[in-house]
């Protein structure tokens, strides 16, 4: 895989964001707490209440003209079970996209759309095990998937009800490379399918998401706890309709975790490149994201 060289300045150029946020960081309560905290900000299984704020950024598309935009807000909400229960948490996480289209055609000729895009929402309940000693871990649980049809225009918006079941999984390393280094790997997919529509004129939903997760902690960076790579947080996607490979995101992500005063933040930029060449999607997209966490 090559980058162009415009891509790779926009990894260096978020690597330098990342780095310079986070000369604000505060003091944790303990190095163990912070390392543990980071795990969890990574960890699609772990019950840990969030907000991520997040900027994602498309300087071109395959047969289209112009940029496009989503800021995306996500909380993450997750209910504590206990350890009674087989599945000790339930995950839920909410997606909502503000969209700036790139140029779409119309009837005063191109114009790039604004608005709400459709809300997603997946459901996991998460089971958590032990592997031997040390620390590792293996994760999963069952998802639902649920698509609401928020999209405030056509351009924005599926006009689809769609839901369908996927699946999670999660496997945690610890002092893998290096003593007090650790590694995720694993992922969670879904696929939904269109059951009931808010307009006539759209066309069926039958698609698969799928996001793997390769994400390694690093026990010292730059002279700092905390620091992590890894993939990209967003989703590879399959139209079955159209059968097609729509996005194939490919690339890097280099957050840190850290506390601004009080408040427990991750912070991470990433730059992908899309293997996939559809019409509409993206040639290469790039992301920041700033994240609340609330520990308990």
């Amino acid at each position: 895989m090559r980058y162009s060289g415009r891509t790779t300045n926009t990894l260096k150029a978020l690597a330098i964001a990342v780095v310079s946020f986070s000369g604000l960081i505060g003091n944790s309560s303990s190095p163990r707490a912070a390392d543990d905290l980071a795990k969890q900000a990574t960890n699609p299984a772990a019950p840990l209440i969030q907000l991520q704020l997040q900027d994602s950024f498309t300087p071109s598309s395959h047969g289209v003209d112009g940029w496009a935009n989503s800021g995306i807000v996500q909380p993450v909400i997750p209910f504590v079970l206990g350890d009674d229960y087989y599945f000790q948490s339930i995950i839920t996480r909410t997606t909502i996209p503000f969209v700036s289209t790139a140029e779409v055609a119309g009837k005063n000729g191109k114009k790039r759309k604004n608005g709400v895009g459709d809300t997603t929402v997946m459901i996991a309940p998460a089971h958590k095990q032990a592997m031997g000693t040390g620390g590792n871990g293996f994760e999963w649980g069952p998802i639902a998937a649920i698509q609401l049809p928020t999209g405030s225009t056509r351009a924005t918006g599926s006009g689809h009800w769609a839901a369908g079941p996927g699946l999670l999984a999660i496997l945690s390393f610890n002092s893998v490379a290096a003593e007090g280094d650790a590694l995720q790997i694993g992922g969670f997919g879904y696929n939904i399918w269109s059951f009931a529509e808010t307009r006539s004129t759209t066309s069926e939903i039958n698609k698969a998401y799928f996001a793997p997760v390769v994400v390694y902690h690093f026990d010292s960076l730059f002279g700092q706890k905390n620091w992590y790579a890894g993939l990209p947080d967003d989703l590879w996607q399959y139209d079955w309709e159209a059968n097609r490979l729509i996005t194939a995101p490919v690339g890097l992500r280099l957050g840190k975790v850290f506390s601004i005063g009080k408040q427990p933040v991750n912070v991470f930029g990433q730059s992908w490149w899309n293997a996939a060449d559809t019409k509409g999607s993206p040639e290469w997209n790039a992301k920041f994201n700033v994240t609340l966490l609330f520990p308990k």
